[in-house]
């Protein structure tokens, strides 16, 4: 030590000699603060933006490709591949020691000022981040459950509260008419729906002459639906007073035979008590849910319609819902995180986003089903979620893609 140094109860000499001060050699880790990104470095797009899924405007330089390619403005998500977001997380996350350029990939949101072709190439070739001049957009509190990746809820739908004075048999009146209205109008009614207007017509003993309102042949074929229909219309307008056996059995062991079929992909045999006392509950309630089970049309705009059958809610349910994690085929499964009971909404606000793309899709390919798949999955309330619709409309699977 020299003759000024000084030494610390920890042993650290203070710079310090000959009553003069050392300057001390500071070292820098060489990492970028955030509050340093510059404007538009595709680490601050992900870092105010994109990790968020906020809604954007993206203002573009005059004359740059992107300007050129897709115009001044436009509005819509910054879209990340599963390892593109991942990638940039890590890289937030230790540090950053440079910034990148690059493309961006973008889903396109108010797209009247945009050609189809346009919003294609947004959301696969993206624009290039050094041609944004400005961008804008509103930092809403998300959910509080959207890190959360046990357990979501979806965001409450705005009630509005309507007088209903008509009683049941004006309101199935007026949804037979609705019916006629879409058929006269070109809007063809989805194969349950069919099902509905040929119940109603024998319950009220309506007698249609006009062909385009009778649908014999879907009659014939979901027999056992129709019954049901039948004596659940009766029922409600007090023309019965209980549903008969022989129909309540029927669909019954209609919805058993679809809730059975998954347990057996599961690997439970639900043939052998020993294998399913554990799960009867679970097994009793989804046969219930299939009793009552109405097949819903989760997109009116699209051609054909998008519907989700009971056939199909029972896939998507029981091999991602977390209520249905049992099997040894179906442990590996990953699950969605929301309640069973919201899986209907989750489906619909999904497929929203999607409209368009599926239309445009069938349009073009009406023998080809739709699927996102890849890297080119919905991102959706924080997580990515696989689709598949088959060319009658029909949702044969749903799940989410687990990080």
């Amino acid at each position: 030590m020299g003759k000024g140094d000084k030494k610390t109860k920890k042993g650290k000499r203070t710079k310090k000699s000959y009553g003069k001060t050392r300057l001390r050699t500071r070292k820098t880790n060489g990492l970028i603060s955030p509050k340093n990104f510059r404007k538009w470095s595709r680490e601050r797009l992900y870092f105010e933006v994109g990790q968020f899924d906020f809604t954007v405007t993206i203002i573009f330089k005059q004359n740059t490709n992107s300007y050129l390619k897709y115009g001044k403005m436009i509005t819509g998500l910054l879209y990340y591949t599963k390892k593109e977001r991942r990638s940039l997380k890590i890289k937030l996350n230790s540090g950053v020691k440079y910034e990148t350029d690059g493309k961006v990939l973008f889903t396109t949101l108010l797209k009247d000022k945009l050609s189809e072709q346009q919003v294609k190439l947004l959301f696969t070739e993206g624009f290039d981040n050094i041609d944004i001049f400005d961008i804008s957009y509103y930092a809403y509190k998300h959910n509080p459950t959207y890190f959360n990746k046990k357990k979501k809820k979806l965001n409450e739908p705005i009630a509005i509260r309507i007088s209903n004075d008509l009683d049941e048999l004006s309101a199935l009146k007026m949804l037979y008419n609705l019916f006629k209205r879409r058929i006269d109008s070109a809007d063809y009614l989805i194969d349950f729906e069919k099902l509905k207007m040929s119940a109603i017509q024998k319950v009220l003993s309506i007698d249609e002459t006009d062909s385009k309102y009778i649908h014999s042949e879907i009659v014939e074929r979901r027999k056992v639906e129709f019954n049901f229909l039948v004596e659940d219309i009766s029922f409600d307008i007090g023309e019965t007073k209980n549903y008969s056996d022989q129909v309540l059995k029927d669909k019954f062991e209609f919805a058993k035979r679809i809730v059975e079929h998954e347990f057996v992909k599961a690997g439970i045999d639900p043939k052998k008590p020993s294998e399913l006392k554990e799960h009867l509950r679970l097994y009793a309630g989804l046969i219930q849910i299939g009793v009552r089970y109405e097949d819903e049309i989760v997109l009116y705009g699209t051609k054909p319609k998008v519907v989700l059958d009971f056939k199909g809610f029972m896939h998507v349910v029981f091999r991602h819902c977390k209520v249905c994690n049992i099997g040894q085929n179906n442990v590996a499964k990953s699950r969605m995180p929301y309640e069973l009971s919201d899986i209907k909404d989750l489906i619909n606000s999904c497929l929203h986003l999607l409209e368009d793309d599926i239309n445009s899709h069938f349009v073009k390919h009406p023998d080809k089903r739709f699927s996102r798949f890849g890297d080119r999955l919905i991102r959706f309330n924080g997580d990515y979620y696989e689709i598949h619709i088959n060319t009658n409309g029909i949702i044969e699977t749903f799940y989410n893609h687990e990080r």
